[in-house]
């Protein structure tokens, strides 16, 4: 007898290049033009020490690359919850698949499951569709938090760079260099890689100030 009925429909399917994406890793680019850079320091030349200031701010450098690359590819907030409604449907989808199963395979899968388990594939599945159950239940819940951030902007912030150019601007104040100076150097140095910030050094130095009131 062929069994009939209607067909739910298609579910997408995501590939393996498509969930590496949503996450963090993989090579991190830390080389610089060294000239450049020992340039932006020659206010300061004498008082900082070239190889380890370039072995620091490659390390750094790196960071800020992979967080901003992370950041600038990483899906809206919308985008988000709609792949975690595609996970919630695809565990609704395996528990009415796995209670309503072909009669063969019905016959067949409980001797499986004896023979590989020693466990019937009743409670098998009954402890598998509790798991399920919760999993989904995790993520309604998880989307609820979601749901106030689906139409805020500005996850391109400055907030990154601000870090970038405190970090390297307390590494030239351990050297010596007064505040303000250090955070006027500090964005320079990052002016001559690319990276924006600001031409005047007071201006630098409210916003290594901003991150230094953030950590208390």
């Amino acid at each position: 007898m062929t069994v009939k009925g209607k067909r739910s429909a298609a579910l997408r399917k995501m590939d393996s290049q498509e969930a590496s994406s949503y996450g963090m890793g993989g090579w991190v680019d830390e080389t610089f033009p060294a000239d450049v850079v020992r340039v932006a320091l020659e206010s300061v030349a004498g008082r900082v020490d070239l190889p380890t200031f370039n072995a620091f701010f490659g390390r750094r450098l790196g960071r800020f690359r992979s967080v901003s690359e992370s950041q600038q590819e990483k899906p809206s907030v919308a985008d988000e919850s709609s792949l975690v409604d595609e996970a919630m449907e695809y565990i609704q989808q395996l528990r009415l698949r796995l209670a309503n199963l072909p009669p063969d395979t019905s016959a067949h899968i409980r001797d499986v499951c004896w023979s590989r388990r020693q466990e019937s594939f009743r409670d098998f599945r009954s402890r598998l569709d509790a798991d399920l159950l919760e999993t989904w239940a995790l993520l309604l819940l998880t989307e609820r938090k979601l749901e106030p951030f689906k139409d805020k902007a500005g996850r391109k912030s400055a907030f990154q760079r601000d870090w970038f150019l405190h970090d390297v601007a307390h590494h030239l104040e351990r050297q010596g260099i007064g505040k303000v100076a250090a955070a006027g150097v500090a964005a320079g140095v990052l002016r001559a890689i690319g990276v924006d910030a600001p031409d005047d050094p007071a201006e630098a130095r409210k916003l290594v100030r901003g991150v230094e009131n953030t950590m208390g």
